[in-house]
């Protein structure tokens, strides 16, 4: 088993304010997680080891952006935990 892999990967969404962050913070604080999350706006501080990646889900053509994205970047992994907050 290569170690340097997470084990599971989330994918979230609602994580700039209240029980989002919260659930970020835990979330993120698990060894071999890996946590994507969407993000409107640029200069968010997020916990080390988290990708943002740019969300705006007033715009379903940025919302499909997104979706590329996640799995431009998943590669052949798969989301194991779908946060949609």
């Amino acid at each position: 088993m290569n170690t340097t892999t997470p084990q599971r990967v989330v994918v979230m969404t609602g994580v700039t304010a209240g029980l989002g962050t919260h659930a970020l913070r835990h979330i993120a604080s698990r060894s071999g997680t890996r946590v994507i999350i969407g993000v409107r706006g640029s200069g968010r501080t997020v916990p080390q080891g988290v990708d943002a990646v740019p969300l705006d889900l007033a715009s379903l053509a940025n919302v499909r952006r997104f979706a590329a994205d996640v799995i431009r970047r998943l590669g052949d992994a798969r989301i194991d935990i779908l946060v949609l907050n």
